[in-house]
């Protein structure tokens, strides 16, 4: 996939795992997996900086690309999901953050929800 567009798994793509180098120069990369049951279900998608590896599954109907440098299919896996320990502490580190700008403003501690 060397350009924008929405492709069809099985038709003009092969399902597989795809790389890419990130974003075109001065722009965003943007993805989206659509499949399931009706065909329109959104079932990945992001917006990154950063290369990338997903993975298309047969099952998916269509990959959208937009921003990105070309998708080549690749033998590397996909990155594994954080788990819910990363996203936890992901969260903490957030949260440690904002109470630090609250109380440098001279506001001290977020106030409770």
């Amino acid at each position: 996939m060397d350009q924008d567009g929405t492709y069809r798994v099985g038709v003009d793509i092969v399902p597989g795992n795809y790389s890419t180098a990130g974003p075109v120069e001065g722009r965003a990369c943007y993805w989206k997996r659509v499949g399931g049951p009706d065909g329109q279900t959104n079932l990945d998608n992001g917006l990154t900086k950063k290369p990338q590896i997903q993975q298309i599954d047969p099952g998916d109907a269509t990959f959208k690309t937009d921003g990105c440098q070309p998708w080549t299919l690749t033998d590397a896996p996909p990155p594994a999901a954080p788990g819910p320990l990363m996203s936890q502490l992901q969260l903490r580190h957030y949260l440690d953050q904002l109470n630090g700008m609250a109380g440098a403003s001279g506001n001290g501690q977020l106030p409770p929800y």
